[in-house]
């Protein structure tokens, strides 16, 4: 079983080219790659690299660029031509999709981007090279069995399962299966006509959950264990798969006992001598560390580290969205509630920021609580806190929801030992055919807050029900005292703020 680069008998070859960029930002794969036992041939002429790699093909082909170019596409399509059976592989900076998308329709394996995981780059290389040793071999076979097919006798026809059981008996033979079913993707054949399967290796128990033989005996199952949602988009991507294009696509797939897994699969046709596809082979390898790892930092990017709503940057996208639609229908409105909590900072003076904190996550839940699904929760920072309300009907509604979150705040809350019942002011303004950038609305809303304090403790404002005059400069009552009881004994763990 061939579980790491070192394991091979003899080293890997691999030969890089160096198109653009600094030969420095290549030095740390070098010294990854020389520690695992390769062979490593730097080329910063890139000619004389083309040059010895057509004359002794290296197991793996390295176009280290800081951005990919034409030069290197155009590289790419001439390497994998001369070269079917040396994968290709871009080492570059950019994590533009544009750039992969352009490298894969070239031809490129795969696609690595700097900084790199060694683990990650070690284990999608062993893949790479051990499918590369095995398409050699299959290569290599293919001459035989047709030698020997020359060698039988001229008029006896040999049929289909002849042919294959032959086939078998050479794999069986130079153990090509065994080289196959020792790699951790499931490597994949297809028929051209149905995309049913032909030939898995043993990696599919692995990812799948399911025996190969259930594969082979169910050659749609690879298709319908794929999460529904994401069928019909793989379906359209393989229509796609004409005219040489290599396929590369992500999506989720459900294993025999219910697990959600992602995977990547790439797919590529082989053509006979008259352009016809006579076969698909493939790769499919779990990506779930990485698409999960990759959700949280999309989550974190876009949520509140705290309370886990949404952040400004969601919310204002949220806004935006909502903003196109309005343009588009001319009775659809929306509000946005600006939410302060009134006096909060004497919370953390108070009791410190621990509990500071926990009751912003309370307060987060409770706003959650008191609204529709579709509606949205943020934090601004701080104390502050915005509300999307979706599709409202009228201003009677928005009313409703604003009392229910100033009388659901003022319920009394445990949070550690201590009882809180928060008071907030809110403003409030309605979408119409003059706002024409969120952040308006968001400065109105924030307007009507301010304007609210004025009114005392848990009270709320509509923008649009200031006068121009008093609209301007209100952020005079920010510190006001009238927003807030004074904190209660601490002795009997009882405040309002």
């Amino acid at each position: 079983m061939v579980s790491s680069l070192a394991d091979y008998s003899d080293p890997v070859r691999v030969s890089a080219l160096l198109i653009n960029g600094e030969a420095q930002n290549f030095q740390a794969l070098h010294e990854l790659l020389a520690a695992q036992g390769c062979r490593v041939i730097f080329n910063p002429d890139v000619k004389e690299g083309i040059r010895r790699i057509q004359v002794d093909p290296p197991n793996l082909i390295l176009l280290c660029t800081k951005v990919p170019t034409k030069e290197c596409y155009d590289l790419c399509r001439r390497l994998t031509s001369q070269l079917s059976n040396v994968p290709v592989v871009f080492l570059s900076s950019s994590g533009k999709t544009s750039h992969k998308t352009r490298a894969y329709a070239a031809g490129a394996a795969d696609y690595w981007k700097r900084p790199f995981e060694p683990e990650e780059i070690l284990r999608r290389m062993t893949t790479l090279v051990a499918y590369q040793r095995a398409c050699q071999e299959n290569s290599r076979l293919q001459s035989e069995l047709a030698l020997f097919r020359s060698n039988d006798e001229p008029t006896r026809a040999i049929d289909s399962e002849d042919a294959a059981e032959s086939y078998r008996g050479f794999l069986r033979r130079y153990s090509l299966a065994e080289v196959l079913d020792s790699i951790d993707d499931v490597v994949l054949v297809l028929s051209a006509d149905t995309q049913e399967i032909l030939y898995v290796n043993r990696a599919v128990n692995r990812l799948y959950g399911y025996q190969v033989a259930e594969f082979i005996q169910t050659p749609s199952l690879w298709r319908r264990v794929i999460h529904p949602d994401d069928l019909e988009p793989v379906n359209l991507a393989i229509r796609s798969l004409v005219g040489g294009r290599k396929l590369d696509i992500q999506y989720r797939i459900i294993r025999q006992n219910g697990e959600l897994r992602y995977v990547r699969t790439r797919l590529w046709g082989v053509y006979g001598e008259a352009g016809s596809l006579i076969r698909v082979d493939g790769l499919i390898g779990d990506i779930t560390t990485f698409r999960t790892r990759e959700l949280q930092l999309a989550q974190q990017a876009l949520h509140d580290g705290l309370t886990q709503v949404a952040n400004r940057t969601l919310f204002l996208q949220r806004l935006e969205e909502a903003l196109n639609r309005a343009k588009r229908i001319s009775n659809y409105r929306f509000a946005v509630l600006f939410i302060d909590l009134n006096q909060f900072k004497r919370v953390n003076d108070t009791f410190g920021h621990l509990i500071g904190d926990q009751l912003l996550v309370h307060v987060a839940s409770t706003l959650k609580d008191c609204i529709r699904s579709i509606d949205m929760v943020a934090r601004l920072g701080g104390d502050e806190f915005l509300i999307f309300l979706d599709s409202i009907q009228d201003r009677e509604y928005v009313v409703g929801v604003t009392e229910r979150i100033l009388d659901a705040l003022a319920q009394p809350a445990a949070v550690d030992r201590y009882m809180f019942s928060v008071n907030a002011s809110i403003g409030i303004a309605i979408a119409d055919a003059k706002y024409q950038q969120t952040e308006h609305l968001i400065r109105d809303a924030d307007i009507a807050m301010y304007r609210s304090k004025e009114k005392g403790e848990g009270a709320f404002e509509f923008f649009f029900d200031i006068s121009i005059e008093s609209s301007a400069p209100l952020h005079a009552s920010k510190n006001s005292e009238d927003g807030i009881s004074h904190l209660i004994d601490t002795r009997e763990h009882w405040c309002t703020v």
